[in-house]
């Protein structure tokens, strides 16, 4: 038996960015998403994508997005954004 078969997990997707100022002038450096899975099979198949789809979302500079698992983080990838040339 997986360690998750059977169980409701809590999976939160969690984006570190430089500040983005949406259109509404809030300034923001992290967002979250928090979804309640059941897992039947003991393992969380999950897709995770951050789609930079408005030009003010495009901010170079250090990035980072990360998967956490009933609190524990399972996923951490940085990177850089840069600037088209």
């Amino acid at each position: 038996m997986s360690r998750f078969e059977g169980q409701t997990v809590v999976v939160e997707e969690i984006i570190h960015h430089p500040p983005i100022t949406k259109p509404d002038g809030t300034v923001v450096t992290e967002e979250r998403t928090k979804d309640r899975v059941v897992s039947d099979s003991g393992y969380i198949d999950q897709k995770f994508f951050y789609r930079l789809g408005q030009p003010y979302e495009v901010v170079t500079g250090e990035w980072s997005l990360a998967v956490a698992v009933d609190g524990t983080t399972a996923i951490d990838q940085h990177f850089t954004l840069r600037a088209p040339s």
